[in-house]
């Protein structure tokens, strides 16, 4: 109308990729690890460049995205492979399996 629009699909697609890549990441124990450091980066960066590519491309794209990442979590929580701690900020991450003995 005002020739403003809030591109909800790209937001979906940020959310839900930024939520995969943190439940789905291993817990580390030694904070100095090259890869864990690696992987930290690429949860912050996946997002976005997923989140632009649903702006910029067909919607389609974007449906494939948010599908496939809902898949991925409920897959993950199926196995009980699922770290929910990792999405609370300032939360200790224990390893998946220590989790699941409890």
């Amino acid at each position: 109308m005002f020739g403003l629009s809030i591109p909800f699909l790209a937001i979906i697609v940020a959310i839900t990729t930024y939520i995969q890549s943190k439940v789905t990441m291993p817990a580390t124990t030694n904070p100095n690890d090259q890869g864990a450091m690696m992987g930290k980066m690429m949860a912050l960066y996946m997002p976005l460049l997923l989140g632009y590519f649903a702006l910029t491309f067909a919607s389609g794209l974007s449906v494939y995205f948010v599908t496939g990442n809902v898949i991925g979590i409920a897959q993950y929580a199926l196995l009980g492979k699922v770290n929910w701690r990792a999405l609370l900020p300032g939360q200790k991450t224990t390893p998946a399996l220590a989790v699941r003995k409890k």
